[in-house]
């Protein structure tokens, strides 16, 4: 009786479908872990992760984030109208980048310390479209409320990058973990998705009128989702100029291991939260107080994993991963803070969108950026502390950096400050905790 109530909420249903998928999409690579860390060396999975880290910069910005307006017109030809326009623009974007590569393959050879990642450099562009089309379906379906296929979409790339990572990885190495993200995606798209792109026509003078209409996406929101995704990826990136392989191979695989699991729920919530929280916009609704009660349910949810994870950690690790990957659990103590931080806050982004505020979101992810890249730039390269002290100092201030922007979109929401007290306090909990995390290593 009880569940057949709570479902009755259309946001809860769509949020436990998508959430269902994704756990199984989630757990396949999350368990797979455990096999993969006997078959490959820290140093490997720092390799990958570079390649992984580029992929995801260039995959975001592929689109020219034209995939981000789907959900905003009223009528669905409309909206695959601009499926359409972003999956050309990505692919036009991927031959570009093929060019760039074919032209300067020497010149990337001879500056790059890593011989290792150039020789998949060539797997970027087929990788990068896979990363951009999947993500332009995961919209769409969003959009019309197909949350199972995109909870099947998740489970079917999850199995096959499984596949190539183990299957040909424990044969052939490294080229496993390269081939799983070439293919993986576009299988998944392949396989879920029935609709051709004729169903709906474009005619030339639509095709630019979309394009001029919805221009504020590529002129603001491409730079702001470049400055954050580099915020993201360009850590891996810094850790590896500072250090040797095998921190970057820690460092990632942390990442991996916090981010994985919480992203069951997060993702699936969060997909569900913008199509709810554009509908309320649309209707004239106050959106402030959804999105404040949305920031609680999260944290709520996320605390009693985030504290059984950290803590035990220590004790699990060489359990599950093997004896080369102990000590991994001292960065899961420093990191998982600034995670569980960021992963309550990742549905509040979307609301400048909605209000066309992109200029703020811009301005915000680039001082995000600046002072995560700018601390770990000065601890590493210029104070020259070892890592543990480098991801303390990172950890607070992007925390501090993180509470000072949500503060400011809870403003344009015309929150009142006394609402907005809880922010602060979860924000003063996680820098304490990693502070006491580091001091008890």
């Amino acid at each position: 009786m009880f569940l057949n109530n709570y479902f009755k909420s259309d946001f809860r249903k769509n949020v436990f479908t998508l959430m269902s998928g994704t756990l199984i999409g989630q757990a396949i690579p999350f368990f797979a872990t455990f096999f993969l860390t006997r078959i490959f060396t820290p140093e490997d999975f720092g390799v990958f992760a570079i390649f992984i880290s580029i992929v995801n910069i260039l995959g975001t910005i592929s689109t020219g984030r034209y995939e981000m307006a789907i959900l905003l017109p009223k009528r669905d030809e409309t909206a695959f109208n601009l499926v359409k326009i972003s999956i050309i623009i990505s692919a036009l974007f991927c031959l570009l980048i093929l060019f760039v590569i074919y032209v300067f393959y020497d010149f990337f050879f001879n500056i790059s310390k890593n011989v290792e990642l150039i020789k998949y450099i060539y797997y970027l562009p087929l990788s990068v479209f896979g990363f951009a089309v999947f993500k332009i379906f995961a919209v769409w379906f969003t959009r019309i409320k197909k949350y199972k296929k995109i909870s099947l979409s998740i489970i079917v790339k999850s199995i096959f990058g499984v596949f190539f990572n183990i299957g040909i990885g424990y044969y052939f190495g490294m080229i496993g973990l390269f081939l799983g993200s070439v293919f993986s995606s576009l299988i998944a798209v392949l396989i879920i998705n029935p609709i051709t792109l004729n169903n709906y026509k474009i005619g030339k003078k639509c095709f630019l009128s979309l394009l001029k209409e919805y221009r504020k996406f590529p002129i603001y929101d491409v730079p702001t989702s470049f400055v954050y995704i580099l915020a993201k990826n360009g850590i891996i990136l810094i850790i590896n100029k500072g250090f040797l392989p095998v921190i970057t191979g820690y460092y990632s695989l942390t990442e991996r291991l916090l981010i994985a699991p919480t992203q069951v729920f997060v993702g699936s919530y969060t997909q569900v939260y913008n199509q709810q929280v554009t509908e309320k916009f649309n209707n004239k609704e106050n959106i402030s107080l959804f999105v404040l009660s949305n920031i609680k349910k999260v944290s709520k949810i996320l605390i009693l994993p985030f504290i059984l994870g950290t803590y035990l950690s220590e004790y699990l690790i060489p359990f599950f991963l093997g004896d080369k990957w102990i000590g991994l659990h001292k960065y899961i103590y420093i990191l998982s803070p600034l995670i569980y931080f960021s992963m309550i806050l990742n549905p509040l982004g979307y609301v400048l969108k909605i209000k066309d505020r992109q200029d703020i979101s811009f301005v915000q992810h680039l001082i995000l950026t600046f002072v995560k890249l700018g601390s770990l730039s000065l601890c590493i390269f210029f104070l020259k502390f070892n890592i543990f002290k480098t991801l303390l100092i990172y950890a607070i201030l992007s925390i501090a950096t993180l509470t000072y922007n949500t503060n400011v979109i809870l403003k344009v929401l015309d929150l009142q400050i006394k609402k907005r007290f809880l922010l602060y306090l979860i924000s003063m909990f996680c820098i304490i905790v990693s502070v006491f995390n580091y001091f008890f290593l």
